[in-house]
């Protein structure tokens, strides 16, 4: 029998109590997913090691964000545990969700599952040395690693994506369009077409790349609302109400990593060609 959420404050005095808190806001998505998947492809689950998959990938979140956490007031901890208890907790209900994928049948729900699971004890492994969090290289090494042919088109690759998933389905074991242009964009005709094509080009892209650093380093709420369009369908105040005080410096620091080399180019000659 699990509790009911707490409404107004959050108070964890036992492990009972930290079991009913991941089980709401985990726990439970798994066993909705669990019945998703039987409802999609007749897999079937078990319901313990469903939850448990929940509640680990939950306590690594929680051990993950624990200074942010208490520096706002909010403690997920029980009374009288500290990080080796937590540690103890996380990887005993990771156990669960190792289980549970073990019974998975190859295809797209084991797909789904595996990568979220790989990352959260990848994570675990990188805060019980002594890390903040799993670094930016550990977590495409993971991912490379088990997604083999899982296509990620983003911005302009979009048709690129789409084209080649449908001719060459052998070589493609998922599609996944990341913030990807799905439409008709533009065509060779248009004004915006033949500035990317300069811009973007091979030999001129680090330095448009450069240059749009240095003006989010200079103005980095200007050059945001700028480009937020292009992210949300959102109007630029709605999209003032869900960012964080930090997201346009994150924002600001993806700008200065940025570079395209003959992607750009590729992408956007093949979007306007069809």
């Amino acid at each position: 029998m699990y509790k009911k959420p707490y409404a107004e404050e959050l108070t964890l005095h036992t492990e009972e109590d930290l079991d009913s808190y991941t089980y709401c806001v985990a726990g439970a998505v798994s066993e909705l997913l669990s019945e998703i998947w039987f409802w999609f492809d007749d897999t079937k689950t078990d319901p313990i090691e469903s939850v448990g998959f929940g509640r680990g990938l939950q306590a690594v979140n929680i051990l993950r964000n624990r200074t942010e956490d208490l520096a706002r007031g909010v403690n997920f901890f029980p009374d009288d545990w500290g990080p080796k208890e937590m540690f103890l907790y996380t990887r005993r209900n990771l156990a669960f969700g190792d289980v549970y994928i073990s019974k998975l049948k190859p295809g797209p729900v084991l797909e789904f599952c595996r990568i979220p699971l790989a990352l959260a004890h990848g994570t675990l492994n990188a805060l019980s040395a002594g890390e903040n969090k799993l670094n930016r290289a550990a977590v495409m090494e993971i991912i490379k690693q088990l997604a083999g042919n899982i296509k990620i088109p983003i911005s302009a690759g979009g048709p690129s994506g789409i084209y080649f998933s449908s001719h060459y389905p052998e070589r493609v074991r998922s599609l996944t369009l990341q913030a990807a242009v799905s439409k008709e964009w533009f065509t060779s005709k248009d004004k915006a077409y033949k500035v990317a094509q300069i811009l973007f080009s091979p030999s001129l892209e680090q330095y448009s790349w450069k240059l749009i650093g240095l003006m989010s380093n200079l103005f980095p709420k200007f050059i945001f609302k700028q480009m937020a369009s292009s992210f949300s369908k959102l109007t630029y105040s709605e999209v003032l109400t869900y960012i964080k005080d930090d997201d346009i410096n994150k924002f600001r620091k993806m700008n200065n990593r940025q570079r395209s080399g003959y992607g750009f180019i590729i992408d956007s000659t093949f979007a306007a060609a069809n």
